[in-house]
């Protein structure tokens, strides 16, 4: 069973969110809040974690102490890497429990958004809705990106139509975190740490 080790929350993701994005800052934690749902999860069948912004998160796996049983992890080097890699998933035939994508929008970000582009990061939430059809979570982080407007989610328009829930991640202290839901709206705040072991849950608000 999936879990982020909150009663609550659990109970949020699983009964609405079959497709979700987790939005921050760098460093506001939506790695962690990731690696921590690998860690406290007890999976029937296979996870899969894709990171598309190379391989230091295995640092954080092995602290955490993450078994790598019914955990495949995947290193995408670019949008054409990420869409074969979900290709690939979907050849298998057995649905995984969940996919975690790490981030979703980091090529989409950092390449030119040209309409090719646009049209592969399209093709990439496609095929995770084929994904998701078949009883799968698809939980992905999204990075965010300053312009002229302040600091936005890259490709946010399409990842709003796409994602059953979003949340956000905002640093309310130094080591504070507040997790909350803007998609759907619900009048909850998930105060948080990053610690050592993990993600260390405080109080909702």
């Amino acid at each position: 069973m999936l879990s982020l080790c909150n009663d609550k929350l659990d109970q949020i993701v699983l009964s609405r969110c079959k497709k979700m994005v987790i939005y921050g800052e760098a460093g506001s934690g939506k790695t962690n809040i990731m690696l921590n749902m690998l860690l406290c999860s007890k999976p029937i069948n296979s996870l899969y974690y894709i990171s598309t912004e190379g391989s230091i998160f295995l640092n954080r796996v092995l602290s955490l102490g993450i078994s790598s049983e019914n955990i495949l992890f995947s290193i995408a080097l670019d949008q054409d890497h990420l869409a074969h890699l979900i290709i690939d998933i979907i050849a298998m035939g057995r649905s995984p429990q969940a996919v975690f994508i790490d981030s979703i929008n980091h090529f989409y970000r950092v390449e030119s958004v040209d309409q090719r582009n646009i049209r592969m990061f399209l093709n990439i939430l496609a095929l995770l809705d084929v994904i998701s059809y078949k009883s799968t979570y698809v939980i992905a982080s999204a990075q965010v990106k300053a312009d002229e407007y302040g600091e936005i989610v890259a490709g946010y328009e399409y990842l709003s139509m796409w994602a059953e829930c979003i949340a956000v991640i905002e640093k309310s202290s130094n080591r504070t975190r507040l997790l909350r839901f803007v998609k759907p709206p619900i009048d909850l705040k998930f105060k948080f740490l990053v610690t050592g072991n993990g993600i260390k849950w405080l109080t909702e608000t």
